[in-house]
């Protein structure tokens, strides 16, 4: 069936993909990117190696299996900068709920990197760092004559150096290589020996100075625990799908079962990256999708710090990797550590999912391509299925919530699917819902013709849909049964536990929402706020689900160009009565679980 999308909500050009290294393996989209654009990628803003040298390593390389963002030397100032963000996202406290976290990191790498910049070192490490990389560049000049024997490197490097010549002959059909060949095989030898030694001296840098300013700002380093006591916390869905929302449900699981606070999680997120990499001066509608490949970078460096807990004292934070697609290596080894794996799964409309993403992006300057919105719509589900091949005989540990986002009503979610490892059972809740998501997995990621300067025409399930036992085939070869049972609950009726939250007690103490609103500093803000506290306070006595809606509404459809700190307060405001109101509902997860009588073990977060 095909669809139509308004020009207006593909946002950026379609010719260029989020990241151009994995997407589109091609020398021309980098060379058309540098065309009539003053601000390029931020990896190549901040890079030591001319565009030019750069795009004739990528030529040599575009086929193959290594990353462009793996053949760039970062300036030194990048690279202590990139430490200092994996190291607070992966490691210090920084949000109390899924709901928050994006503005409260963005404020305190704010005023981490200013404290590090002006401390008296900064300037030595920077020094040091350029030493390495003239060193390097002398050591490995031999090889841009095809001299491979003459490096005057240590172990490590050497063994690096012939590691990558051993790939480049090989791609080359066993020949001799070229003067191009040597040289791009030299920038990446360079690329990766330099990133080594300056992430080294960064992180050096970075462990003494980063206590220091977590003490003068009273900021907390996440608790950690032995392995096999922590959790990871997978999501998997496509882009403006609104794994928020689901989040702020497994949360709530999470915290009842194992007594571990969201603001105690490590929050792996590209997209926060990515704000943090983009510069605000330039217009985010045409150039956000640039700060990708260097925001992949630094998580890949953030988990790299985090593994280093395990690897050197035996450690693990409790971590969330808030994703499109499951990393398979991973959660194989989340599988094989950790106390408890869960996958939280988000399904959403792809036309639906388009007009989500281009509201974000009006109102939090974050656009995303189109194309690869509409490409991580179809990876999502096919990453969880390639997860399916990770589960064993013996794995009891892995607990799968999947969720459908469809709804109008901003925060509600339903669960449409479980799967628990500890009873082999694959729970489905919703049929039609499941069909949705399985549809994806065949989906055209291409867009259509624009028709009439308006509409693109996108074609998107023009393949067969696969069917539940193809999906869940790695599963039923284990042993796992496919339950098809009646919903939780149907759209028009409330269980009961809802039907307890929808009239919630209201005690004298309880501020009215107006002096929630002046306590948070709208004092200054014009009177209309005050009539819309009141509407809102008045309908979460009785409705707090209308009273979210409505709030969710008030915003969608007002001009707020000039009032962005109202929108903000307006906008906590609505967070803060989702929280409380999903802390008075049980989460679906653990209702599900009390329903089906399962035998405990060890206060697993399953569900059976």
């Amino acid at each position: 069936m095909k669809k139509k999308i308004e020009k207006e909500k593909v946002t950026l050009p379609i010719s260029v993909n989020n990241s151009f290294a994995e997407e589109n393996r091609s020398s021309t989209v980098l060379e058309e990117s540098q065309k009539d654009i003053k601000y390029p990628f931020t990896i190549l803003e901040h890079s030591m190696t001319p565009w030019s040298v750069l795009k004739d390593t990528w030529r040599n390389y575009q086929h193959a299996k290594v990353e462009f963002r793996h053949l760039v030397a970062l300036k030194p100032e990048r690279i202590i900068f990139h430490e200092l963000v994996a190291r607070m996202q992966g490691l210090v406290v920084q949000e109390d709920s899924p709901a928050r976290g994006e503005e409260v990191f963005q404020q305190m790498i704010k005023i981490a990197r200013k404290d590090i910049v002006e401390d008296e070192d900064y300037q030595l490490v920077i020094e040091t760092m350029n030493t390495e990389y003239d060193t390097l560049c002398e050591q490995l000049a031999p090889m841009k004559e095809g001299n491979y024997e003459d490096l005057k490197l240590d172990l490590e490097g050497q063994n690096v150096a012939k590691q990558f010549l051993r790939e480049a002959i090989k791609a080359n059909g066993n020949r001799e290589l070229t003067e191009e060949q040597n040289a791009a095989c030299f920038q990446r030898t360079l690329a990766t020996l330099y990133t080594r030694k300056a992430r080294g001296l960064a992180a050096k840098f970075m462990n003494e100075k980063l206590p220091e300013i977590l003490k003068e700002h009273e900021w907390e380093f996440l608790p950690t625990k032995p392995v096999n006591q922590s959790i990871f916390l997978f999501t998997t869905g496509g882009s403006a799908s609104g794994k928020t929302s689901s989040l702020i449900k497994v949360a709530s699981g999470i915290e009842e079962e194992h007594h571990v606070t969201w603001k105690d999680m490590s929050h792996h997120n590209t997209d926060r990256l990515c704000t943090i990499v983009f510069d605000k001066k330039v217009d985010p509608k045409q150039y956000f999708y640039l700060a990708g490949d260097e925001a992949r970078l630094i998580k890949e460096r953030e988990l790299e710090v985090c593994d280093e807990l395990t690897t050197q004292y035996g450690l693990a934070v409790d971590e969330v990797d808030d994703a499109v697609s499951i990393r398979l290596d991973r959660f194989e080894d989340a599988i094989n550590k950790r106390k408890e794996v869960v996958v939280c799964a988000v399904s959403t409309d792809t036309e639906t999912a388009f007009h989500r993403a281009y509201s974000r992006g009006q109102q939090a300057e974050r656009f995303t391509n189109a194309s690869a919105l509409l490409k991580s719509h179809k990876d999502a589900p096919n990453s969880l299925k390639e997860a399916f091949s990770k589960f064993k005989e013996d794995t009891d540990n892995v607990s799968i919530l999947m969720y459908d986002n469809n709804s109008d009503i901003e925060g509600k979610t339903d669960l449409f699917c479980t799967i628990s490892s500890g009873s082999k059972s694959i729970n489905v809740l919703n049929s039609s819902q499941l069909n949705l998501w399985l549809k994806k997995c065949n989906m055209n990621v291409e867009l259509g013709k624009l028709e009439n300067d308006e509409y693109y025409e996108l074609d998107l399930y023009s393949q067969p849909s696969i069917t539940p036992e193809e999906y869940f085939e790695p599963l039923l070869k284990l042993g796992y049964k496919i339950n098809y049972t009646k919903a939780l609950e149907k759209e028009t009726t409330l269980s009961s536990v809802e039907k307890e939250s929808v009239e919630p007690k209201v005690t004298a103490k309880k501020k009215p929402l107006w002096q929630v609103l002046s306590d948070m500093g709208f004092e200054s803000v014009a009177v209309p706020v005050f009539r819309v506290a009141q509407q809102l306070e008045e309908l979460s006595k009785t409705n707090p689900r209308q009273a979210i809606k409505s709030g969710e509404e008030y915003l969608a459809h007002k001009t707020h160009k000039k009032d962005t700190e109202y929108v903000r307060k307006i906008q906590s405001f609505v967070d803060h009565l989702k929280m409380e109101h999903s802390k008075q509902v049980k989460s679906e997860l653990h209702k599900f679980k009390e329903e089906q009588n399962p035998k405990p073990k060890d206060s697993q977060f399953k569900v059976n």
